[in-house]
């Protein structure tokens, strides 16, 4: 079974927060990550403010970062708005004009133990962002690309099943199954388009584009696209 599919069958379990961190921490453990926050984020340009969705992660770093105003200066919360593909701290780092306020920020995740880190930018059904941070004290610098696609695997499926289970998705009543990025490529193929006009709107490759066809059509409980589509046009999804 794929990696994605295990934690897919897994986390649709999950009927409480509480038993969606558990199976996080599960498939975590084995990547050295000791650290996990994922929420919907606010405060650029207005008071920082945040609606968790799920994670298991140091209740003295985040006191300590709400109380001082990090949110404000935070380079990574500051690339997730600007980028929205997957980043380490120190890419983030790189990237980010790093004002003493921003070095203030790293300097005190590290004393925490949150030495290197990944971050997942994620949509949310209103479009605003959420951020998912993997972090801990040893884990490396820069992931190889199975533990990035791993941790993208656990950032998204839970990012989705968390706000089903906490009624942040919902359109009339009715609780939206499609991760952002399936949303994404069903929209595509609601214009008709083709895997590969999808793959190259959306910065993919088609073997992906498949994939979430295959698993948003899992989720909708649909035999084919046109199937799917309609369920998705009727349910108000996209």
């Amino acid at each position: 079974m794929k990696y994605n599919e295990k934690i897919r069958r897994q986390f649709v379990k999950a009927k409480t927060i509480e038993e969606l961190n558990a199976h996080v921490i599960e498939f975590a453990s084995v990547l050295k990550v000791d650290h996990i926050t994922c929420g919907q984020v606010f405060g650029i340009g207005g008071k920082p403010d945040a609606k968790e969705e799920f994670g298991f992660f140091n209740q003295g770093h985040m006191a300590e970062y709400m109380a001082n105003g990090y949110f404000y200066h935070d380079p990574c919360v500051k690339l997730g708005y600007q980028s929205r593909v997957p980043f380490t701290f120190r890419e983030a780092v790189k990237t980010i004009d790093m004002t003493d306020q921003a070095e203030r920020v790293m300097e005190r995740a590290r004393a925490h133990g949150l030495n290197e880190g990944f971050v997942v930018p994620l949509n949310g059904s209103d479009g605003q962002l959420s951020l998912f941070t993997a972090a801990g004290n040893d884990f490396p610098a820069e992931p190889d690309a199975e533990t990035r696609s791993k941790l993208i695997d656990i950032a998204i499926e839970g990012h989705t099943r968390a706000r089903v289970i906490r009624g942040y998705d919902k359109i009339d009543g009715v609780q939206n199954p499609l991760t952002p990025r399936q949303r994404e490529v069903m929209e595509c193929l609601a214009r008709d388009m083709r895997p590969e006009q999808i793959a190259n709107s959306l910065n993919l490759s088609t073997k992906q584009v498949r994939d979430h066809i295959r698993n948003a059509r899992l989720r909708l409980d649909a035999k084919t696209n046109s199937a799917a589509v309609a369920r998705c046009l009727m349910r108000g999804f996209i």
